[in-house]
């Protein structure tokens, strides 16, 4: 078959179950590293903003405290596999570019693990404390924070996760763009749209309903589709 033809349903669906394959193989060895030989050390990283507010973790059952060293070195998993994973979404997608344009390839990957790197970093540093003690101060008194280990983790991987997808949204906007689906004006026109609908996907995707931890995600994601529209012009078609 010609590169160029077009690939079947069949063909289509055995490259994705190959994505998704190795996608996995390399996130549970990774994760399998990390949790025999670098355990105490990501979970010490991960609950850095509970020891600044001179909190610790509880665990509820005997099970608990395995499951909360889990759950952390499979993030960590997840952010030492993401040049493998990126690189086989990217690969999947590869054929709906033309020829010419499948040298982004090379670009796209590293620009995308640091979008995602970004991100997440973003959320650990700037929104994940912030959000722990608006939470906790504004109980008031006549509560002792004693927070599981297990609910812990998914509340921080709950929010760093979703960031990193968040900030891939410029190079979204660049693959879109060579692809001829967007256009500048075109965002430009959908900005007050694109506004509500920042506030909705924070809405969905943070774990917890309060509109500080909702603003301090929505923000980021309108800033990040400004600097997509610069993006979508400076890149566009001519």
């Amino acid at each position: 078959m010609s590169k160029d033809q077009p690939m079947t349903v069949v063909e289509h669906l055995k490259d994705l179950r190959k994505t998704l394959i190795i996608s996995l193989s390399a996130w549970l060895i990774f994760t399998g590293a990390a949790f025999f030989l670098y355990q105490d050390q990501v979970f010490d990283f991960l609950t850095y903003p509970l020891q600044q507010m001179s909190l610790e973790l509880v665990i509820l059952t005997p099970f608990e405290g395995f499951m909360a060293k889990l759950m952390a070195c499979a993030f960590a998993g997840l952010i030492i596999s993401l040049p493998v994973i990126l690189w086989q979404v990217w690969r999947f997608i590869l054929p709906a570019l033309k020829a010419k344009e499948k040298k982004y390839l090379i670009v796209i990957v590293p620009f995308s693990v640091l979008l995602f790197l970004g991100g997440a970093a973003f959320s650990y540093y700037f929104v994940l404390g912030t959000a722990l003690n608006f939470l906790i101060l504004t109980a008031g008194s006549g509560f002792v924070p004693m927070l599981g280990a297990s609910k812990y983790l998914s509340f921080v991987t709950s929010l760093l996760v979703p960031f990193g997808i968040v900030f891939q949204l410029p190079l979204a906007a660049f693959f879109l763009t060579r692809m001829g689906l967007i256009t500048h004006q075109t965002l430009r026109q959908k900005r007050k749209y694109a506004i509500v609908l920042s506030f909705v996907i924070a809405a969905i995707v943070t774990p917890t309903p309060d509109i500080v931890t909702q603003s301090l995600m929505a923000l980021p994601i309108i800033l990040l589709y400004e600097i997509s529209v610069f993006i979508t012009w400076l890149f566009r078609k001519r």
